[in-house]
């Protein structure tokens, strides 16, 4: 009567994941996912700011810092107060913080907030290509095709 074994584990003595056997298909993926991405959103780093990046980014006092830090906790993503009735209620401080960065560093010059969003969605991409190919989405279609 054979025994079961359980799951692989890892020298520690932990369990290994599927991937753990194919760590180099794994990272061919992910990084083919997000160089992918890379290749498919390069046009987009000669556009300019264009509908409602005016009022995200040019017309925002918490982008262009003439608002405290503080109020991108209390502002919603288009620099309005939260408890304002007309507020869009949108509350995403982080992302508020990355373009107030981006101003910082090049002003509205849109090639800067096109190329951030550009390595942003690269690594993302080639995560979710990553955690596709974990779960065991195999290294090849399936897992490029999640992180896309």
């Amino acid at each position: 009567m054979a025994s079961h074994q359980g799951p692989q584990r890892s020298p520690t003595g932990t369990p290994t994941a599927a991937w753990g056997r194919d760590r180099h298909g794994v990272l061919l993926a992910s990084v083919s996912a997000a160089l992918l991405a890379v290749v498919l959103h390069l046009n987009t780093l000669g556009n300019a700011l264009v509908w409602d990046d005016r009022a995200a980014v040019q017309y925002n006092g918490d982008v262009r810092g003439t608002t405290p830090l503080r109020a991108l906790l209390t502002n919603d993503f288009w620099g309005q107060a939260m408890a304002l009735p007309d507020s869009h209620k949108s509350y995403r401080p982080l992302a508020v913080l990355s373009l107030r960065l981006n101003h910082a560093l090049g002003g509205l010059e849109p090639w800067g907030y096109h190329a951030a969003n550009l390595v942003l969605h690269a690594l993302n991409t080639g995560l979710v290509a990553h955690l596709a190919a974990a779960v065991g989405a195999g290294t090849s279609g399936p897992s490029l095709g999640s992180g896309l």
